[in-house]
């Protein structure tokens, strides 16, 4: 009696589906070899580590030999990661048809050896065929999300009780990875962003050697992950006792940008798109004047990567389905004062759920 297929044999099936028939998939992305096979051992992003092919009949990973050997079922492992070895795989697959490639990740002189090959038809991958799969997050996934989320909340929560004059963002930074390691965060989600004072009207502020002072504004966009899967989350405060009235307006309206996408987003309603949270968030800082200074989308997706679809931006009319994670974080950002963003990551369910 044949066994079940495993989750990841699950996953490969699943997008298999989405091709033509006998179609063979060459995945490159880390991302997705994580998704869709469960290899994770990654250190070098910029470099060749890994390549997957697969199609419905055989699964290979090609790695590099100095890497641990994983135990993955039903998947044929090759220590080589050269693209000769991948031609001579792909031939034992039986490949004589189309080789669906990921054009974001292969890179220029792996395609141009695998062109040489005229045996195959080498055709881009549509990514939206993937990400209709990983935008979904299975029970699993879901679970490893809420870990993240976890540690990135306890994890701002002692930072806060330590914070103090005199200390600079690169050691904000460095003590806030060093709090999320502790609490069984692998490695951060995403390079943390520390802001002081006017450093905070700058969305992608990178943390400089500028010191905290009493009577600031302070912005902290940080997260944890677990297993892979990646937490988000933004706070703003006032470092003091006396927030001037400008800071305590724009916390006012962004506070109820933030909750008017989220309540948005709890009312059941089968056509919610991307769309229309970005438009409810949107709409209080422009009605109160700021529409000019909210200058990025409203949110994004999250999981395995940091910014997955859907885009909650204006345009966007993916609906909004449940077991889909997504961040809501508008913002407000006055150039040579401060910015305000307020970020959580969230489960849309039949009843959202706020992991952050």
């Amino acid at each position: 009696m044949q066994n079940a297929p495993d989750l990841f044999e699950q996953r490969r099936a699943r997008l298999l589906v989405l091709l033509p028939k006998d179609a063979t998939v060459l995945l490159s992305k880390a991302t997705d070899i994580r998704y869709f096979f469960g290899f994770s051992e990654f250190l070098e992003p910029t470099e060749r580590e890994a390549l997957t092919g697969f199609n419905a009949q055989q699964a290979t990973l090609f790695m590099h030999a100095l890497t641990a050997r994983p135990t993955l079922r039903n998947v044929s492992i090759v220590t080589d990661v050269s693209i000769s070895s991948v031609m001579i795989q792909l031939k034992k697959l039986g490949t004589t048809q189309q080789v669906f490639f990921d054009a974001g990740s292969l890179l220029a002189n792996e395609y141009i050896a695998l062109s040489k090959w005229s045996d195959i038809q080498l055709t881009p991958l549509d990514r939206r065929a993937i990400w209709q799969l990983r935008m979904e997050k299975d029970a699993t996934e879901q679970t490893y999300l809420t870990k993240a989320a976890e540690i990135t909340k306890k994890s701002l929560s002692q930072l806060r009780s330590e914070l103090k004059a005199g200390m600079s963002e690169i050691a904000v930074a460095d003590r806030l990875d060093s709090l999320m390691k502790e609490n069984g965060s692998r490695q951060p989600a995403f390079p943390t962003i520390v802001a002081f004072g006017e450093h905070s009207a700058l969305p992608h502020h990178q943390p400089s050697s500028t010191v905290l002072a009493a009577e600031m504004p302070v912005l902290i966009d940080f997260g944890a992950t677990w297993e892979g899967y990646r937490a988000d989350m933004t706070r703003t405060f006032w470092f003091g006792d006396h927030p001037d009235e400008t800071f305590i307006k724009i916390e006012t309206i962004v506070l109820e940008a933030y909750e008017t996408a989220v309540q948005r987003l709890t009312q059941v309603e089968s056509k919610l798109t991307a769309a229309d949270l970005d438009l409810a968030a949107r709409g209080v800082i422009e009605n109160a004047g700021y529409g000019a200074r909210f200058i990025h989308t409203t949110g994004h997706g999250v999981g395995l990567d940091i910014h997955e679809p859907p885009s909650l931006n204006s345009q966007n009319t993916t609906p909004l389905q449940p077991g889909m994670a997504i961040t809501i974080e508008p913002g407000i950002y006055l150039p040579g004062k401060f910015g305000y963003r307020h970020e959580n990551t969230i489960l849309v369910l039949s009843k959202s759920i706020i992991l952050t």
